[in-house]
């Protein structure tokens, strides 16, 4: 009995100290429980019919004044200060859980890889509704990293959906990015002209989620 009183303990000290390791890592946001859940595919250019599934947690929405400050960064220094801006931010907004890179060797090149966001911001339009996402890192979706510039230390992901329910996502660097004074939030520019990063793009109710989602809170 004494034993097990004593792993009793020593287990709830051990599951603190992992709570509060956790809360105290840059980047982490002020609650880990996401309000928002997005879910997608994202199609593979180097094996046509196939596709890699996407998760997206949204935590919390990025307030109109963190908004006001990277675009005045955007007009100031231009994509430049957009990315500088993003890294400044003390809180995530969420996490995304990409798909591994294709190309590479060992089984864990395939394991999926959590994300942080930095930016969330969603509108709705006569169209539909829109959801805009950003990050200080590359998001590849799946795609040889080699392929991807310098420029791409930024992406912005700009989802919209139809009536129905369903969106399609579209990637761009930080030069791609726009300022629509209509919905006053970030867009890709050109969006029309630009593939289809993400397909199939819907909301989904919570079920157990993946634990590595917790993985990426540091930047």
């Amino acid at each position: 009995m004494k034993q097990a009183k004593v792993r009793t303990v020593v287990a709830t000290v051990f599951a603190a100290a992992a709570c509060l390791a956790v809360s105290a890592r840059p980047g982490a946001a002020t609650k880990d429980t996401p309000i928002d859940r997005f879910v997608a595919m994202a199609p593979d250019s180097s094996d046509p019919g196939s596709a890699s599934r996407i998760d997206i947690f949204i935590e919390r929405w990025s307030s109109e004044q963190e908004q006001d400050n990277l675009r005045e960064m955007l007009t100031r220094q231009g994509p430049g200060g957009l990315l500088l801006g993003l890294q400044n931010l003390p809180l995530r907004t969420g996490t995304v859980l990409t798909p591994g890179v294709g190309g590479g060797r060992g089984p864990r090149v395939f394991d999926r890889r959590p994300r942080n966001l930095w930016f969330a911001r969603r509108i709705d339009t006569k169209e539909g509704r829109r959801l805009i996402i950003a990050t200080d890192r590359e998001l590849a979706f799946g795609e040889p990293e080699l392929k991807w510039s310098k420029d791409f230390q930024f992406t912005l992901l700009d989802i919209r959906f139809g009536l129905d329910g369903k969106g399609i996502g579209k990637v761009a660097s930080a030069s791609d990015v726009a300022y629509n004074k209509h919905t006053k939030t970030f867009e890709v520019a050109n969006f029309a002209s630009h593939p289809s990063s993400l397909v199939d793009v819907r909301q989904e109710a919570f079920g157990r989620l993946p634990t590595a989602r917790l993985t990426a809170i540091r930047r």
